[in-house]
């Protein structure tokens, strides 16, 4: 009997082999059509109303617009209008942009790592098509007239020539109309409006050179006036109190790379990360690396909970980012990326300790500190916080009226829960609380770690921790280290680690936290050997009080006692001042007594 033939089928039923009496067998993977399709990947790009502020905004920039108004009704439901004055389409191609990948930022001798646009990919206004009715009418400078488009969830409902001037307008209306799915996961119309205004900031403080409006349900939200100041556009989004309470900084490395933005004074803070904006090479981005790096510079300077508020502009060679990490272009890779973390961290720790110690000299008159920018902070350290401009005596290699040790000191009491009132035989002191912990901090950590001192206290519960990325190659090889400065700490797979045990010393702390800020104080750095000193810093900032705790008399009375042992009670270790002195001679002058 002959032998039959067996049908061999894979798992998903695709027959490979059939017996002679043939089945008929139905295709289980079909191609999508075309309107199904495009909806789909419409979804990747434009997930919310904000995500279609953001595309035709960029369209914008890259037009060269220098003046672009913004108009939202109803969280971006009921309308998104955007016009510019950039270069625009001429009417023979003005339906070209709403066929997907047609885009004229990108050319087939182009790679991706040499985009220089904010847009390239051709999605944007396709994907926005697919799911909204969009009306586009613009004009070049060649065309006598404008050309006007119409299309409705993909398909081009008209095309004519219209009066216009030169630039583009772009109206979207009835968006996500034929996805309710989508719809349904929507916020309200506050918070959608929120995402908005979250999109077009980064882009006013980015750009000071061009004019921003936006308007929110026919009420001017925000206005910059496109000067190319960078306070300017400072004080359209924060006001003109807080606008004066920003530094600016600038940073140049190697490898063509530098780094420039504004940072608000310490006194100026908000309750979550929002206020921390990245662009790279003018495109805004959200990148946590970069987050951590802004935090790190701040550490032990602000209150609990709160969060610094800062523009950092990051430009280095297109060849060493990546931008096509995810469709929405928000998420980038750098390839020097442990270089641009220190650098950013850097930059603005010089902005913020730009001011060394002020000790007052006797018979100066008081003056008011504007902190605007770095240049008036240089200005103030050169000529003493309490100097009299007008007073020609002025020397400022005069003898400090601190001593070279801090004297016994009589607690007075608190101001503002961050600075310490003292007497002392000289006169009164002020004394910063958290950068006087940190000092006192530090000094113990360095001694206990040098004597080899420092003990481990176990974890009750081992803790798994995942840390960035961009520390794993730096934990793999410093690992050692951590555990000489009291960390039990194993890798547990990639990017993490499990965490048996803390410095005793430390113990009171949140373990957790404590763990990421000392992994934070290793630094990026792969083959160097970290700067321990850098980890023991990161580890008595963190371990000290906050500003905005409250003490009791016997706790500040401790921490006088602990600084005025130290040798070095003048700065914190990051540089900070941590005592001011004013003698009975200057305050006898100061109310009339001399």
């Amino acid at each position: 009997m002959p032998k039959q033939e067996i049908p061999c089928i894979l798992d998903f039923g695709i027959l490979l082999a059939k017996p002679k009496a043939a089945l008929v067998v139905r295709s289980k993977i079909q191609i999508l059509p075309d309107d199904i399709a495009l909806t789909i990947a419409a979804g990747e790009v434009i997930e919310r109303p904000a995500s279609v502020v953001k595309e035709l905004l960029e369209n914008s920039l890259d037009a060269g617009a220098q003046d672009i108004s913004i108009d939202i009704t109803d969280g971006g439901l009921g309308q998104i209008a955007i016009y510019d004055n950039g270069e625009g389409v001429p009417y023979s191609e003005i339906e070209m942009p709403f066929i997907r990948f047609a885009t004229s930022k990108m050319h087939r001798d182009l790679y991706l790592s040499g985009v220089s646009t904010l847009g390239f990919r051709g999605e944007a206004l396709p994907s926005i098509a697919a799911v909204a009715h969009v009306e586009m009418v613009s004009k070049v400078a060649q065309d006598d007239v404008a050309g006007r488009v119409e299309i409705s969830q993909g398909k081009l409902i008209r095309k004519e020539r219209t009066g216009a001037p030169l630039g583009t307008s772009v109206v979207v209306r009835s968006l996500f109309s034929n996805v309710p799915a989508r719809l349904k996961f929507l916020k309200s119309v506050g918070v959608e409006t929120n995402h908005i205004t979250q999109v077009v900031v980064p882009y006013i403080l980015g750009r000071p050179d061009v004019r921003f409006s936006l308007n929110i349900d026919g009420k001017l939200k925000l206005n910059s006036p496109g000067t190319g100041g960078a306070l300017d556009a400072v004080r359209s989004v924060y006001g003109v109190d807080k606008a004066a309470q920003f530094l600016s900084f600038e940073f140049e490395l190697p490898d063509q790379i530098w780094l420039s933005g504004l940072v608000s004074d310490p006194s100026v803070t908000a309750g979550n990360r929002n206020g921390i904006i990245t662009l790279v090479n003018g495109r805004s981005v959200k990148n946590r690396n970069l987050q951590f790096a802004v935090e790190s510079a701040f550490q032990g300077v602000l209150k609990e909970r709160r969060y610094p508020i800062a523009m950092i502009n990051i430009g280095l060679p297109l060849s060493n980012v990546d931008v096509n990490v995810h469709p929405a272009k928000a998420e980038i890779k750098f390839s020097q990326e442990a270089v641009v973390f220190d650098s950013v961290k850097a930059a603005i720790r010089q902005a913020l300790t730009n001011v060394p110690i002020a000790t007052p000299v006797v018979s100066r008159v008081p003056r008011p500190i504007t902190v605007g920018q770095a240049s008036r902070r240089e200005e103030v350290a050169t000529a003493n916080l309490f100097a009299d401009s007008n007073d020609q005596s002025h020397n400022p290699d005069a003898k400090p009226s601190l001593e070279d040790r801090l004297p016994v000191l009589r607690v007075v009491g608190q101001i503002a829960s961050c600075y310490l009132v003292a007497e002392g035989y000289q006169g009164m002191y002020l004394i910063d609380q958290h950068a006087a912990h940190e000092r006192v901090w530090f000094e113990k950590l360095r001694a206990m770690i040098n004597a080899k001192d420092l003990e481990i206290q176990g974890l009750l519960d081992p803790i798994v921790i995942e840390v960035p990325e961009l520390f794993e190659e730096a934990m793999g090889i410093h690992q050692s280290l951590l555990k000489k400065y009291g960390f039990d700490c194993e890798p547990f797979g990639s990017n993490t680690y499990v965490l048996r045990g803390v410095p005793l010393i430390l113990g009171n702390l949140d373990p957790r936290e404590l763990f990421l800020n000392a992994v934070y104080g290793i630094g990026s750095g792969q083959s160097a050997e970290p700067d321990q000193d850098a980890l023991i810093k990161t580890l008595a900032c963190h371990g000290s009080v906050r500003a905005g705790q409250k003490l009791s008399v016997a706790e500040m009375q401790e921490l006088l006692r602990d600084l005025e042992s130290s040798p070095n009670f003048r700065t914190c270790p990051h540089g900070r001042p941590t005592v001011l002195s004013f003698d009975v001679a200057f305050i006898e002058k100061q109310f009339g007594r001399r």
